[in-house]
């Protein structure tokens, strides 16, 4: 059984703005299990969530110098309850080999946003969800094999609770059905594996989507990888249905985002696993990309799909370096070269890297964690000409840095401080929202 309070006076996140972005975050949780017979074991978990906060609208107002920017809202906050529940049954049979998962899920979900003169919308959301999941291991003369069959059920229901008696408010729904197969093999030196999924869908098509993946010791401390697989996503209900009155119109016609990529990479350890380096290629393809547009004559947003390819592909690298007993530097790079039918894609930084330097004192009594993490430059679509015709800005690029470090008091006590942001850098992720400045933090983690 766990409660947690978060309550922060937050921070102005529009340029020039001075009304801070607040919230506070109630959250009551219970978790369980027990073992009811060798083998077979019985486990429920249960988790509410209540959100309240602020946020800032932006401005539409043409004859407005902010047009198209974030600006302070006064008096425009949100509310939020949520409640997840989840009951599972394992057993375990052939001696362990053959194990059996059976679950069921649910989430509630309410928001209403409120203004100056009271509630302006809201929506709520149910998930029901059954789950099955059936996985052989079998031990081979020169290598293992697992089988795996799993099966989901899905139904999911929604309706707007829009005031004002614009927006549709009957509920909505949607059934989804999914079927995997997986099969992996394990070698001493290598691994395989190969999964389909069946999606069966009422509102949208069947797909069949799949994953291919290996990887071999190509010599000692050196493993070569590479894997290729499709997927799919459906639209959202409130990409479908959402209705927020002059501001955003779901669009009913949507179809899935499909899309299909391979990585391909090696992993390399040296003088005795005290330095280890990894570096992957990959490359994507994005069909139907949903985007929010601006159609004539009222401008107002609604989601649409794209009719052209969103391509991806970028280089990973990563680190991982023991320079002493109680001292270990992990480093991070990734090149990104994302295009929308030729054209640059926003907010993707083509350039992003991090490093993190760990001390640990001897017996984990105390440790201390310095984090460097730096976004290049990026650009974002502004929408301050009352044409809507978006305009392309440039985001700079920006360097950050925290500072974390906990002690052990006693066996179940650890003091802990935090501060994020060290250097109070400005920066923006999204045009003409400000994101939060130095921030320090601390407190006492109890276990009972």
């Amino acid at each position: 059984l766990s409660a947690t309070l978060v309550s922060t006076a937050g921070t102005p996140n529009a340029r020039g703005g001075s009304r801070k972005i607040g919230r506070d975050g109630y959250t009551l949780a219970a978790k369980g299990s027990v073992e009811a017979a060798p083998g077979f074991g019985l486990r429920a978990a249960a988790r509410y969530i209540l959100s309240e906060g602020q946020f800032n609208d932006q401005d539409f107002d043409p004859a407005s110098p902010t047009f198209g920017m974030v600006v302070d809202s006064p008096q425009a906050r949100f509310e939020q309850n949520a409640l997840y529940a989840l009951i599972g049954a394992r057993a375990e049979t052939l001696g362990g080999c053959w194990v059996h998962d059976l679950s069921g899920q649910m989430a509630d979900i309410s928001r209403d946003s409120f203004g100056p003169t009271g509630r302006t919308f809201g929506h709520k959301g149910q998930r029901l969800k059954g789950s099955y999941v059936s996985t052989l291991s079998l031990d081979g003369p020169v290598f293992a094999h697992g089988l795996t069959f799993a099966a989901d059920v899905e139904r999911e229901t929604f309706r707007n609770t829009d005031p004002f008696g614009f927006a549709f408010t009957g509920r909505r729904s949607a059934r989804n059905i999914g079927l995997v197969g997986e099969y992996r093999a394990a070698g001493e030196r290598f691994n395989l594996s190969a999964a389909l999924r069946k999606d069966i869908n009422n509102r949208f098509a069947d797909p069949v989507t799949f994953r291919i993946a290996g990887a071999v010791d190509a010599a000692p401390g050196t493993r070569i990888r590479a894997a290729y697989g499709s997927g799919i996503k459906n639209p959202g209900f409130f990409e479908l249905y959402g209705f927020v009155d002059g501001r955003f119109i779901g669009n009913a016609g949507l179809q899935p985002e499909k899309s299909t990529g391979w990585e391909a990479g090696f992993d390399q350890s040296l003088a005795g696993g005290a330095i280890r380096f990894s570096a992957t290629w990959f490359d994507s393809e994005l069909k139907d990309e949903i985007f929010t547009d601006f159609p004539p004559p009222d401008f107002v947003a609604m989601p649409a799909n794209r009719d052209t390819l969103s391509k991806q592909q970028g280089i990973e690298l990563s680190a991982r370096v023991q320079l002493g007993p109680q001292i270990t530097l992990d480093a991070a790079y990734s090149w990104l070269d994302a295009k929308e039918n030729g054209v640059k894609e926003v907010r993707r930084p083509a350039n992003i890297a991090s490093a993190v330097l760990t001390w640990t004192a001897p017996g984990d009594t105390t440790s201390a964690t310095l984090i460097v993490r730096h976004n290049g430059a990026s650009d974002d679509l502004a929408f301050t000409d009352p044409s809507f015709i978006p305009v392309t800005v440039r985001l700079d690029s920006f360097t950050l840095v925290n500072l974390a470090a906990e002690t052990r008091l006693s066996g179940s006590i650890k003091l802990f401080a935090r501060i994020e942001n060290l250097l109070d850098e400005t920066y923006e992720q999204v045009f003409s929202f400000i994101s939060p400045g130095r921030s320090v933090i601390g407190g006492l983690r109890i276990a009972l």
